[in-house]
């Protein structure tokens, strides 16, 4: 997640600080007690945060052998990641279900295992994921490389 600020309230949209320390300075009052306004209020500061990453899903219905790693990367450049997926321990019509959290900055995704022997096709995150946050892999092929057969929404 990424720090956004300190606001007053939940619903206010005025920020007090952007500093992930925020200090608050008491007045010059030997009765005064921190945290409190006039002595009888708390005052009370939210720190607001903005979600950064995603976790998206496989189901591995071509049942690829061996540990599951996605490649992560935007078309605009930067950085890309390579990382193995989790094994959610839990399945989807019998065939195991992996994990893998990425940065929203990515736009592309695809996923492989056997030394990259079984790959998919690559991914335009927002178009096949959608609303979604769990594919499944056909057994059909583009250049020797699974096709998906589409998206749903999984819970652990």
């Amino acid at each position: 997640m990424k720090f956004i600020g300190w606001y007053s309230s939940q619903d206010s949209t005025t920020v007090l600080s952007t500093n992930k320390t925020y200090e608050v300075i008491a007045p010059d009052n030997p009765n005064y007690t921190l945290g409190t306004t006039e002595n009888t209020n708390n005052v009370t500061y939210y720190a607001k945060y903005e979600i950064s990453v995603r976790t998206y899903y496989v189901e591995n219905t071509q049942n690829w052998s061996g540990d599951l790693y996605a490649h992560a990367w935007n078309t605009s450049g930067g950085a890309t990641d390579y990382i193995k997926m989790t094994d959610t321990n839990k399945t989807n019509s019998g065939h195991k279900v992996y994990k893998v959290t990425v940065s929203l900055d990515y736009t592309h995704i695809l996923f492989n295992a056997n030394g990259g022997n079984d790959q998919t096709i690559d991914i335009d995150i927002n178009s096949i994921y959608g609303n979604n946050n769990c594919i499944w892999i056909k057994a059909d092929k583009t250049d020797n490389r699974n096709q998906i057969g589409g998206s749903f929404n999984f819970t652990e």
